[in-house]
């Protein structure tokens, strides 16, 4: 079974944007697995930002990680990623209780 992570690494921002200050314009994240042996694997990539004045703009030292990932999320496609992550890391034929021995 695989255990997934997110880590928000960088939110790189703009000074100003239309009148709008500290404005983000991207997300550096990874994404990563954790299998039941401890080994991991993760996806990295960089997601860009628009600033979009019909939406309640929301200051930078209040934008969560939980904020950023409910922006990429609805512009990857999760489940390839995890298939992706899976595929870094090769079957291991020992039962889990042997692994710990």
């Amino acid at each position: 079974m695989m255990t997934y992570t997110w880590e928000i690494i960088s939110k790189p921002k703009a000074d100003e944007i239309n009148g709008y200050n500290d404005v983000i314009l991207a997300a550096i994240w990874k994404y990563i697995g954790t299998d039941e042996y401890n080994r991991s694997a993760e996806y990295m990539e960089t997601s860009f930002f628009r600033l979009n004045p019909d939406n309640t703009f929301i200051p930078y030292e209040e934008i969560t990680d939980e904020i950023v990932i409910s922006w990429i999320l609805p512009t990857i496609n999760l489940t390839q990623i995890e298939n992706y992550i899976a595929s870094k890391l090769p079957a291991i034929n020992i039962k889990p209780e042997d692994a710990k021995a």
